[in-house]
């Protein structure tokens, strides 16, 4: 019968006597490293933890980046219809407005919650950012700056952005002053693509 030939099996192969027990060496199965489980070492442990921390301080870098050059996008855009205005002057008079005292159409200079003061020199508009504005541009200024072309027409740059071959200072060829040589102060990597 069948349970006769496991007996024989059994009586036939060598025992071994484990804390008190007999067992035939046919239940012992040694494991082999491909059977064994293999758990994850505190050194690839470390690894993955290191990878994540930098990936999300990238992550968080790139979104406070953004977030400030849209705060800059704004203070350009606050002052959109000032620059008609000084366009509007230099169109009627041949040169740029000295002052925001200059332009008859202004009611009031423009508001905006990150913007603590707006002022304009010989048709150079100052944006200099207030406390609302994120931490890196409290204080400081972004220039907004028109320029001619021979034919007269006024073109508009912001920030950093330097006037290519053919632009000249507003004003220039009707005896105009240019005004007095400033710089953007907001840093570089915060200010939009047309203003860098």
């Amino acid at each position: 019968s069948v349970t006769l030939s496991i007996l024989r099996c059994m009586s036939t192969a060598p025992h071994v006597n484990v804390r008190g027990r007999w067992l035939s060496s046919l239940q012992i199965a040694p494991s082999s490293p491909s059977t064994r489980s293999r758990g994850i070492s505190s050194i690839e442990l470390t690894v993955v933890i290191a990878v994540t921390l930098v990936m999300a301080a990238l992550a968080v870098s790139a979104y406070r980046t953004y977030s400030v050059r849209q705060e800059v996008k704004a203070g350009v855009a606050a002052v959109g219809g000032l620059q008609n205005l000084v366009t509007d002057a230099f169109a009627r008079t041949g040169i740029p407005p000295s002052s925001e005292r200059d332009l008859p159409g202004l009611e009031a200079l423009p508001r905006h919650r990150y913007i603590e003061a707006v002022a304009i020199t010989h048709g150079r508009i100052e944006v200099r950012f207030g406390n609302d504005a994120d931490e890196s541009l409290r204080g400081q200024s972004l220039l907004v700056t028109p320029f001619q072309t021979m034919e007269g027409e006024v073109l508009w740059l912001c920030g950093n952005r330097r006037p290519d071959v053919g632009l000249y200072p507003l004003g220039l060829f009707g005896g105009a002053h240019p005004p007095p040589a400033l710089s953007t102060t907001v840093e570089p990597r915060y200010l939009p693509s047309e203003c860098r």
